[in-house]
């Protein structure tokens, strides 16, 4: 069952948290949960904010996690396929496609127009410029610039794009 709140359409099992600020024509699908409060070793459990841009797509059983004193942003336009784990204060740009079973840990920052795709991990406070295509299973564990096909475990620059 979808429910309409304001512009947004949101599965009826999907769990979104008081902390977590919505823009306009968003798609939230079943099992996703937004601002489960975060767990960070030594600080214990921290509820930050979610901020989400307008005309995002969010998969099934995906899950965006807070951070203390801080927040987690997803830009504009951004598709963010089934099981992505977002962890506390990632920021991502817009018009970016993150692939099914992703993970950006805590700390990142995606710029705009990424393909993340399936299966990609990225390690805590990692940087993505724009313009990039992650290849799939890589495990991205150094910052990436713009413009670059990249692919790999670890994730290396393949060629300019």
């Amino acid at each position: 069952m979808w429910i309409h709140k304001g512009t947004n359409k949101i599965h009826s099992t999907a769990i979104i948290g008081d902390n977590v600020y919505l823009g306009e024509n968003n798609i939230i699908y079943p099992y996703a949960v937004l601002g489960l409060v975060g767990f960070i070793r030594n600080h214990g459990e921290v509820a930050g904010t979610i901020v989400i841009g307008d005309n995002n797509w969010i998969g099934c059983h995906t899950s965006f996690m807070c951070g203390e004193e801080g927040e987690t942003k997803i830009g504009n336009n951004n598709l963010v396929m089934n099981y992505v784990n977002i962890g506390h204060h990632v920021q991502v740009g817009d018009h970016n496609e993150i692939g099914a079973r992703s993970l950006l840990a805590g700390y990142s920052s995606i710029g705009d127009y990424n393909k993340i795709k399936v299966n990609c991990t990225l390690r805590n406070r990692i940087t993505v410029g724009s313009h990039n295509i992650i290849g799939m299973g890589s495990n991205v564990v150094a910052n990436i610039g713009s413009k670059s096909l990249c692919f790999g475990n670890p994730c290396k620059k393949i060629r300019d794009l």
